[in-house]
């Protein structure tokens, strides 16, 4: 160990990734009986919907109409609390080491050494940036003066003259947040197919928002602050200049797993190969979410969600008691908070 590292407990779980799919897959493993931490190299819990989009509204949550970002993570926080994880912020993991096949494991970040039995890996997308306006002239010279990628408050919108670029469901979720608030929103996309869902279109259809399918962003004008743009009807050669105060890009990520390729766990593309136990090509390595790909994926948190809970329940059965008699449940570690003040309640354990 270095000087500047501190080695820690063991923990039988310990999630990287602090997204609302880390932290279902920290709750679950609490559920399960195992000792858990989760790990993350942002400040605080939440991933993108904590971090990038908190007031943004999300609508793939089974049971929940419509959350905000912000909403959720408090939500999946005080769920999984009850069974006093260990949350360790602002440190990002640099190695994963196996100290025996199949575990036990040992992460090592900038500042730490954390061992841990079984890991489950709820990356997102890995490290990613936002796909730039780098063929348009002066994108780069106006971003955060008026070209923005992601809108952390939504009253950014308000009363602006708004223009929406892309065509899947975070292009018509910024469209539609900003309709509600901004003077005039219009939507361009290259073509007529999007890739967002039918129920998103739909709402979209029946919104206030102007759409321009085969259009394309050609030049943007503004000296302090973005001020209009021109966009081209890619069928006619035809232009057309935009007032627009503000221009926000949902054209996709770039991301990449460059790291998690040091840690010897399989890669295919830009995702990480699972199996049906959401198990990596390392033993004892478990992913969910964003970041894997297997034959029926879909990328929605709901999904994600189940996915944490098969991997958590999978790397449970390796470390926990598989029978569950009487003498096996007895410890406090299988006590969520909530738990134990109903049975401390009626003077007894379950």
């Amino acid at each position: 160990m270095s000087g500047g590292t501190a080695r820690h407990g063991m923990a039988d779980i310990t999630v990287v990734g602090g997204g609302p799919v880390g932290l279902f897959a920290v709750f679950y493993a609490g559920l399960r009986g195992a000792s858990t931490r989760v790990v993350d190299r942002l400040e605080r819990l939440g991933g993108q919907c904590g971090n990038i989009y908190p007031e943004k509204q999300i609508f793939d949550v089974a049971g929940i109409p419509e959350i905000p970002g912000a909403g959720l993570v408090e939500a999946l926080e005080r769920q999984m609390e009850q069974f006093d994880p260990h949350v360790v912020l602002g440190e990002e993991v640099r190695q994963l080491r196996a100290l025996a096949p199949g575990g036990p494991f040992s992460l090592v970040t900038d500042r730490g050494e954390y061992p841990t039995k079984r890991v489950i890996l709820a990356l997102g997308l890995g490290a990613f940036s936002p796909r730039r306006l780098s063929w348009v002239p002066r994108a780069r010279e106006l971003e955060d003066r008026g070209v923005v990628y992601f809108v952390r408050e939504m009253e950014r919108f308000r009363d602006r003259r708004v223009l929406v670029i892309g065509g899947g469901d975070s292009a018509v979720d910024w469209a539609m947040e900003a309709d509600a608030r901004a003077a005039h929103v219009t939507l361009i996309h290259r073509s007529d197919v999007f890739q967002a869902h039918e129920g998103n279109l739909a709402r979209l259809l029946h919104s206030g928002v102007e759409l321009l399918p085969f259009h394309e962003l050609v030049a943007m004008e503004g000296e302090d602050h973005l001020e209009a743009v021109r966009i081209q009807d890619n069928r006619t050669g035809e232009e057309r200049r935009l007032p627009v105060d503000l221009l926000v890009p949902a054209i996709g990520y770039l991301h990449n797993l460059d790291t998690v390729q040091g840690w010897g766990v399989a890669v295919q593309g830009n995702s990480i190969p699972v199996d049906h136990r959401m198990q990596t090509s390392v033993p004892g390595v478990f992913a969910a979410g964003d970041i894997v790909i297997h034959p029926s994926k879909m990328k929605l948190i709901a999904t994600g969600a189940g996915e944490a809970a098969i991997a958590a329940n999978a790397a449970a059965d390796e470390i926990v008691p598989s029978r569950r008699c009487l003498y096996n449940v007895a410890g406090d570690r299988y006590l969520g908070k909530r738990l134990a003040d109903v049975a401390a309640r009626y003077g007894r354990r379950p």
